[in-house]
């Protein structure tokens, strides 16, 4: 076997016990020795469940460098635009809708913008008021917009509405059991529980 194979090998029992810095190291260790687009995707996946969203795309965009089949261009393609969503919406303190999200009808679309509107002014009284009319929309539709649950969480946070706030948090990872901010996410919520 070789080194990289072995590496290789590490990784996926890391992977398989959710040691997810371990793996991405084993993976990357392997790909130094032998570069592949699996390699790179596998460290890119490792790098997004630590919420690494940065070094995730880095190893995203190394697989599209290379002559990846149309279908795992496609499927790279998808992560790395949910990779950059996620750090954006990190560095604003602020989820954007997914641009191909139908659950946002043209209604509830106009008062989420509104909403992000308000947020980025530090408007938060008001941005709540337009993230909630925003819900009321989605609901009536029977949907549920994650990037929105975020939103209304976030808000509410800034308000100080501790209890509505850890409802909107569980809400948006309900709605997004694979979220790589898992972890982040629950944090919020017990320091939510804890100050209450």
């Amino acid at each position: 076997m070789s080194a990289a194979q072995r590496r290789y090998e590490e990784g996926m029992t890391a992977a398989g016990r959710h040691d997810w810095t371990v793996a991405a190291a084993a993976f990357s260790d392997a790909y130094d020795l032998e570069p592949s687009a699996e390699l790179a995707f596998n460290t890119g996946r490792m790098y997004e469940h630590l919420a690494d969203f940065e070094r995730a795309g880095e190893w995203y965009q190394r697989v599209l460098s290379g002559t990846p089949s149309p279908a795992v261009r496609a499927q790279v393609t998808t992560r790395l635009a949910a990779v950059q969503r996620d750090a954006q919406r990190r560095r604003d303190g602020i989820a954007q809708a997914s641009p191909d999200d139908d659950a946002l009808n043209a209604e509830a679309s106009v008062w989420f913008n509104r909403g992000l509107l308000f947020f980025r002014r530090h408007r938060w009284r008001e941005a709540l008021r337009a993230f909630e009319t925003a819900n009321q929309f989605v609901q009536t539709a029977g949907t549920n917009v994650a990037e929105l649950m975020f939103n209304l969480g976030v808000t509410h946070e800034r308000l100080g509405h501790r209890a509505e706030a850890e409802a909107a948090f569980r809400s948006y990872l309900a709605s997004r059991p694979e979220s790589p901010d898992r972890a982040e996410i629950e944090q919020r919520i017990q320091r939510l529980r804890r100050d209450r």
